[in-house]
């Protein structure tokens, strides 16, 4: 995306830039992958968006988001880099499951407003895995801010958390991937 390029490149070297980066071109894929499987015309085809594509933004935007997380605070990093890339792994492992196999997504719902990933049943280890890394990414925030002498800087960390809650709240459309016919508004709160 535009953004990540743009926050990028003021600073390549920093890794709250880096990170933010990551989390904004992995949410733009989920959300552009769910645009490509709701206008998709067959089943097929909205399945090879949802696995290849759309679930690649969903999967990575979690660590994405726990990187950040470690980011904002300056030198966490060295002490939770093992953690960072150990969910990055698990990220890439998930979506490799993902991709070969039905255990994350099974198929397909026909919804009225399109198509939309049906649940395998390795999904709940997903989210799982998503909710718990949202949870401490949330944590880590909390402290960032309460450590944090910059009222400046407090004020962005409080900010950056409201847009992550709003941003969580996304994670509601879930639901839509076990049959709860519900229509996904997560888009809206991103």
């Amino acid at each position: 995306s535009a953004e990540a390029i743009f926050i990028f490149s003021q600073n390549r070297r920093s890794k709250l830039n880096f990170s933010f980066s990551l989390c904004t071109i992995f949410a733009g894929i989920w959300l552009t992958g769910i645009g490509f499987i709701y206008s998709s015309l067959s089943a097929p085809i909205a399945l090879i968006w949802s696995k290849y594509y759309c679930w690649l933004g969903i999967i990575f935007v979690t660590p994405s988001v726990y990187y950040l997380s470690i980011a904002w605070k300056e030198g966490a990093f060295k002490k939770k880099k093992k953690i960072i890339y150990f969910n990055f792994l698990t990220a890439f492992v998930i979506y490799l499951v993902c991709i070969g196999s039905p255990y994350i997504v099974s198929g397909l719902w026909p919804y009225p407003w399109g198509f939309y990933p049906r649940a395998g049943i390795g999904e709940g280890f997903f989210i799982i895995w998503f909710y718990t890394l949202m949870l401490l990414s949330f944590k880590n925030f909390i402290i960032s801010y309460r450590k944090e002498e910059s009222q400046t800087r407090k004020k962005q960390i409080k900010l950056i958390t409201l847009a992550f809650v709003f941003g969580f709240l996304g994670s509601l459309d879930f639901l839509a991937n076990y049959s709860a016919a519900l229509y996904t508004f997560g888009s809206v709160s991103v």
